[in-house]
């Protein structure tokens, strides 16, 4: 779902940013215990594993990444790219994009898109389980579990300082 200025503003921040292609992560709408239980980590492991905002001054593939829930293109960039079919095979597309346009020097921008763009990703145990598998196995091999709640733990504790 998308507020009715969120397209305006996109093309607007993209402008004032420089910004060849936006991502960021949308409102998650979280209707079941399931879903309630989850998917908060999702924000929190982006943040503490992938520091994805620091990639607008180091730009660093590795750091790239992007939420296909969500993702704006300039058009020319978008063709240079290659789009899709550049990535085709990955498991990933959207962090694949990221790391491709970042690789050819595009400027890869995060917003906080929490109150213009929500989206429903998941309804049950078994989609998230497959869907966080999918995306994690990529980035951690076996070792998905330990690393996952890892990052959310270092994540939690630079919220709640108490933690660390």
């Amino acid at each position: 779902m998308l507020h009715p200025d969120a397209a305006g503003l996109t093309v607007a921040w993209m402008h004032a940013t420089q910004a060849d292609v936006l991502s960021g992560l949308p409102y998650q709408v979280m209707e079941t215990p399931a879903e309630r239980l989850s998917l908060p980590f999702i924000r929190l492991g982006m943040r503490a594993i992938l520091p994805h905002w620091l990639n607008r001054w180091l730009r660093l593939p590795a750091l790239a990444v992007a939420v296909g829930q969500f993702l704006a293109f300039r058009r020319s960039v978008y063709r240079h790219m290659g789009g899709y079919k550049a990535v085709r095979g990955e498991v990933i597309e959207d962090v694949a994009l990221a790391r491709l346009a970042v690789r050819q020097g595009w400027q890869v921008l995060h917003a906080d898109l929490r109150r213009r763009v929500a989206t429903r990703m998941y309804t049950s145990w078994a989609e998230i389980r497959q869907g966080f598998l999918k995306n994690l196995q990529p980035f951690f091999g076996r070792q998905v579990p330990s690393s996952f709640w890892s990052g959310c733990c270092c994540g939690a504790s630079s919220f709640c300082p108490g933690w660390a």
